[in-house]
């Protein structure tokens, strides 16, 4: 790609992005009619950019482990902002919002072990040759993954387990700061 391309693409992407903040500022707007076009703008035009990005990683980035923990990342980012839109906009019965709220933890818990495992295949490509340990990391991810959507089946059936459930959610959050703010 060369630079004219480049900037024209750039600057696409910073208009598209700042007319998605201008949707997102006009549906806080109490008229109702604004707040659900709005929304609805906003939503494309945030799902637009993501494929952009996706398509321009498939593009830019040779074929690896890294890329396929980044194409991964985008695609569970693509899955929470279509459950944030269908949890904060749409009025369905608690039953289903309480299971779209436990779906609405798997991609914050997996998108960012999925770009910490990016981070340290990026490193160690350049320094040796992986053995793939990395992918242990992915066992507690899942495993708090699983624990959070099958919350209902362990909290009623005595106290004990709703300490369990108060650990779960502990060690969750303290697992997607962890990797947010992991560091070389």
């Amino acid at each position: 790609m060369n630079s004219s391309n480049q900037k024209r693409n750039t600057w696409i992407l910073i208009g598209f992005l700042l007319l998605a903040g201008i949707a997102n500022i006009f549906s806080r707007l109490l008229i109702p009619e604004s707040v659900s076009l709005m929304t609805a703008l906003n939503y494309v035009i945030m799902t637009g950019l993501l494929l952009f990005w996706i398509l321009s990683v498939r593009v830019r980035l040779l074929p690896s482990a890294a890329k396929t923990s980044v194409l991964g990342a985008a695609f569970l980012m693509l899955l929470h902002m279509l459950l944030r839109v269908f949890k904060y906009r749409f009025e369905v019965e608690p039953g289903i919002m309480r299971y779209t709220t436990y779906a609405y933890w798997i991609p914050q818990i997996l998108i960012p072990t999925l770009f910490l495992l990016t981070c340290i295949r990026i490193g160690r490509a350049e320094r040796t040759a992986t053995k793939g340990h990395e992918v242990l990391l992915l066992i507690p991810a899942f495993l708090l993954s699983i624990a959070v959507v099958t919350n209902d089946l362990h909290t009623g059936y005595g106290a004990w387990l709703v300490y369990m459930c108060v650990f779960t959610g502990f060690f969750t959050l303290h697992l997607v700061g962890g990797c947010v703010s992991c560091k070389k």
